[in-house]
């Protein structure tokens, strides 16, 4: 039953007396002298109201505008506000017996928010009243939302092309377009029309805000196309009486009609299949502020974890693979990341707080990990926290390298940590409810994990713990010189110093380096354990290694350039096999190289997935020579260091990390700004 001022009590307005004013021939009565809607004070009444009642009994000449401010203002408007809010509701469920959303219904903080009275007697019991209605409505309209919401957000994303950068969304627009160039062609009338600029810059953007925002596609189809139909109407309003005699003219509107309806109904099913190619789920971190979706809505449908801070606010949690396409969006940086798309289902309960609160200790802000709320309230509970000291890099999402933002893998260890439900401390790592026990041995500089196996003696797992700590700094000093825009290859050269092990060999000396091949200087000759010559080709990071042409994707110069050189290598390097073989031992009969080139963080107009398959399909018409990115070889590298981090007969408990490892809590963190 639709609550009215019947059912709300007069509170602190009973047994007062009400001066109120009112116009010459007005009927609206105000009680505050201060409104700004009482143009004049005509007449005037004094009225005695009753001791006890609701609001539907005050005593005045007319209805009332308002009351005198202070407690019986705030009562008065916030009865008022609870009407509102009921007859809401009621216009709600009509809506989306309709087929219509709209998301404002899980706006339940706003009236809390201007009308604090409405939680506090005598109107708390109201209250409850109306929001029981209200959440018992939610949970029919997110049951339906399973469906609806994938169409809702696709269209949103298609919506903005105008102001995107991502050249999936153009093409996926130009498709739509093109749908209704071809089904237009039969109407010849229309020739002279621009189809495909009203297309474009009219009915589909009219049709996608529609669908965004809550419309049955269907309705929305049929809306568009009665539109269209009526200006084609006033179009033939305009010719003249024989043209209108012509059947080809009089029946263009209907003709309209129904070839846009078609074209709105194929739209339909491009938004499906944009859908069914991002189904499921994908644990992300994104800003709040950035969703196509209201943010109390999202927090009640997607229960996320959040930080705030002054300049920036973050979510963490499983969401709908849908919403990747958001996250890719560029506003301050990419709108989120994906952190790890194939095991969602495990960040349940407080599992995305506890990745948020070990990435923020493993960057170094052990801060900010104890502001993470388990579930983002609405409206907040706490004041955001002052960010003014943090790094500007650390305020964003982006590939890792000219972005300057965090990347997945500098999330990835923190999400391996939080899926085992362990927790990252200041010093040490530890079990979310398991205090570790401090060494007793004092050694200043070295880490925990090495003073507890100098404690128990185990020279083998030290020199074991000690080898992928050193490891590990030599992986970040590697990342973070390929990050920065700019980076010279010798720079990078020098950042890979004595960090041969990430190519699988062992480095053959500098004297040799140079005098291996007469007429040049080999980057990196590597031996590998088969004592076979391999050499390694180091060009820039910041590089576009492949680019468009025609309907597909081919490498750049650059590729093409430093394969030439490297061919060149080991053909000198075949012919000088003998002379080779007897001043340095080494076998270069059978010589193989590796061309490491760029990276997808300085190429976002493609996909790292897109990059790395055209490079794939290049190596494989290659023998002797491998093309591979910066970012293939850093992720080689964190293997190598998981797999040498999880020894047979270690459990993962003793080493001190899921993977084994001993060292200490950066092997995938990025290096802070300051370093790149």
């Amino acid at each position: 039953m639709t609550l009215t001022m019947a059912d709300v009590r007069l509170g602190p307005l009973a047994g007062t007396e009400l001066t109120l004013w009112c116009t010459k021939s007005g009927r609206l009565w105000h009680g505050d002298d201060t409104c700004p809607g009482m143009k004049q004070r005509a007449r005037h009444v004094v009225q005695k109201q009753p001791r006890k009642g609701s609001l539907a009994d005050l005593v005045s000449p007319g209805r009332v505008h308002c009351v005198p401010q202070g407690p019986l203002a705030d009562h008065f408007a916030a009865g008022e506000a609870l009407v509102d809010f009921d007859a809401r509701t009621d216009t709600l469920v009509q809506l989306l017996g309709e087929g219509t959303v709209d998301l404002t219904a899980f706006d339940l903080a706003t009236i809390r928010q201007k009308h604090p009275k409405v939680v506090r007697a005598p109107l708390v019991k109201v209250w409850k009243q109306c929001r029981e209605r209200r959440e018992s409505f939610l949970a029919e309209l997110a049951e339906m939302l399973t469906e609806r919401l994938p169409v809702m957000v696709a269209a949103a994303w298609l919506r903005t092309n105008d102001r995107s950068e991502q050249d999936t969304k153009h093409r996926k627009y130009a498709r739509f377009v093109e749908i209704a160039v071809r089904e237009f062609q039969p109407i010849e009338q229309l020739e002279e029309w621009d189809i495909r600029y009203l297309a474009g810059i009219h009915v589909l953007p009219r049709f996608l805000d529609l669908v965004w925002e809550g419309e049955n596609p269907t309705s929305a189809a049929r809306k568009v196309a009665a539109q269209q139909a009526k200006w084609a109407r006033r179009a033939v309003d305009t010719l003249s009486d024989s043209d209108k005699a012509d059947e080809r003219w009089s029946t263009l509107p209907d003709r309209v009609h129904e070839v846009w309806t078609t074209t709105a109904l194929l739209w339909i099913g491009l938004l499906d299949g944009i859908c069914a190619a991002n189904h499921g789920e994908t644990f992300a971190l994104f800003h709040e502020d950035q969703l196509p979706v209201p943010t109390y809505a999202f927090h009640r449908l997607f229960p996320c974890a959040r930080i705030r801070t002054t300049t920036f606010t973050w979510l963490a949690g499983a969401i709908p693979a849908i919403f990747r396409l958001c996250l890719k969006e560029r506003t301050r940086g990419l709108n989120g990341i994906e952190v790890d798309p194939e095991d969602s289902f495990v960040y349940d309960h407080k599992r995305p707080a506890l990745f948020l609160k070990n990435l923020f200790t493993l960057h170094g802000f052990p801060e900010l990990a104890r502001c993470v709320e388990n579930v983002a309230a609405d409206p907040p509970r706490h004041p955001p926290f002052d960010a003014s000291k943090i790094d500007d890099y650390f305020r964003g999402f982006g590939y890792g390298l000219n972005d300057y933002g965090l990347a997945p893998a500098d999330c990835r260890y923190a999400a391996q940590l939080a899926q085992g439900d362990r927790r990252i401390r200041k010093g040490w790592l530890a079990g979310i409810h398991d205090e570790p026990n401090e060494p007793t041995i004092s050694v200043g500089g070295l880490p925990i994990e090495v003073v507890r196996l100098l404690e128990k003696g185990n020279a083998a797992q030290l020199l074991s713990a000690i080898q992928l700590h050193v490891r590990r700094d030599q992986l970040a000093t590697v990342r973070a010189a390929v990050r920065r825009p700019g980076a010279l290859e010798r720079e990078i050269q020098a950042a890979l110093s004595d960090a041969w092990w990430m190519f699988g060999g062992e480095f053959v000396g500098e004297a040799a380096r140079r005098r291996l091949v007469a007429t040049a200087e080999l980057d990196i000759p590597l031996l590998q354990p088969d004592g076979v010559l391999h050499v390694v080709e180091l060009k820039r990071a910041d590089v576009p290694v492949v680019r468009n042409h025609r309907n597909g994707l081919i490498v750049g110069a650059v590729v093409h350039e430093a394969v030439g050189q490297t061919m060149n290598y080991l053909t000198l390097l075949d012919e000088q096999r003998t002379s080779l073989q007897i001043e340095f031992g080494i076998d270069t009969r059978r010589a193989s190289a590796t061309v490491v080139v760029g990276h997808p963080g300085f190429q976002q107009n493609l996909s790292a997935a897109e990059i790395h398959e055209t490079l794939r399909i290049f190596n494989s018409h290659l023998s002797r020579v491998e093309v591979i990115t910066y970012q293939q070889l850093l992720d080689r590298a964190e293997r190598v260091l998981d797999l040498v981090g999880k020894p047979d007969g270690v459990p993962a408990a003793e080493a001190g990390t899921p993977s084994g490892s001993v060292t200490q809590l950066q092997p995938e963190v990025a290096p802070q700004p300051s370093q790149a």
